[in-house]
């Protein structure tokens, strides 16, 4: 099931939405209060669409949970940040054709925690997802039609293969440029 979110709470609500209908979610419960230690700023938000009673009722089924893949489309992430290692997966550059998917600017690790930074780690932020990988897909500061293509074609070309079950491009521009709406109808 592929969702076009235009929204960022839409994302939320899809990506919760296909944690309960596909048996993943989050790896342990999280507790009252969650310790990460900027879940403060982040709990009304996160509370006004719902995450908290979402994550309660994940670890209350008795359904078996896997990891789910997120092809992040933007500009990389931080290999080495503490709150998503363990969820990094190897990705890919398509500006520099390698594996090389360090962040100049922060923007694609920002995107990445808020789905996918460790619950109850007590680093950072809680994301919306405990049990997930991140694959980091980079346009580096390339934001052209091009290299967005290439980038969604990349994730449509491995979604099989890499278990790829949402694809974020977390790119803004003044209007969808036609050929990047084609490959997300692709998707």
């Amino acid at each position: 099931m592929w969702y076009r979110c235009l929204y960022p709470t839409c994302l939320l609500i899809s990506v919760i939405a296909f944690m309960n209908n596909e048996g993943a979610g989050i790896s342990k419960p999280a507790s009252r209060p969650v310790n990460d230690p900027l879940y403060k700023q982040q709990a009304s938000y996160l509370k006004a669409i719902n995450v908290p009673a979402a994550w309660r009722r994940l670890t209350s089924t008795r359904v078996k949970r896997k990891k789910v893949t997120v092809a992040l489309i933007d500009t990389g992430v931080k290999p080495d940040h503490p709150d998503l290692v363990g969820n990094l997966v190897t990705g890919y550059n398509v500006i520099r054709h390698n594996t090389n998917t360090s962040d100049p600017n922060g923007h694609g690790t920002h995107m990445a925690g808020v789905f996918g930074a460790t619950i109850n780690n007590s680093v950072g932020i809680a994301g919306v997802m405990d049990l997930v990988n991140i694959m980091p897909i980079s346009v580096e500061e390339t934001y052209s039609g091009a290299a967005q293509v290439a980038a969604l074609d990349y994730a449509i070309r491995n979604k099989g293969g890499r278990n790829i079950k949402i694809i974020l491009m977390a790119i803004s521009g003044p209007t969808l440029r036609p050929e990047v709406a084609d490959k997300i109808d692709e998707a």
